[in-house]
């Protein structure tokens, strides 16, 4: 990644890994724009409110897809 370019996207789950359960190659496009980090069994995201939050790796898809964006209209609960 580079130092300009901030670019993301929910629709890839979070710390995706290919069906063997190794990691996505870094130059891949999954590993480019699906959120990852270091941290074992999920990520922290910054939220809207200024408060930081721990997302499971294994958080619904849908449940993850939908706390991205307020478009959709869903009232949905973060699983913290």
């Amino acid at each position: 990644m580079f130092s300009n370019n901030a670019t993301g996207t929910c629709a890839i789950p979070p710390n995706v890994r290919n069906a063997d359960g190794t990691p996505v190659d870094w130059w891949s496009w999954e590993a480019a724009t699906g959120f990852r980090s270091m941290h074992p069994g999920g990520l922290y995201f910054a939220y809207a409110d200024g408060s930081v939050h721990f997302v499971s790796t294994s958080i619904d898809l849908g449940l993850y897809r939908a706390l991205a964006t307020i478009q959709g209209g869903e009232a949905v609960m973060p699983p913290y």
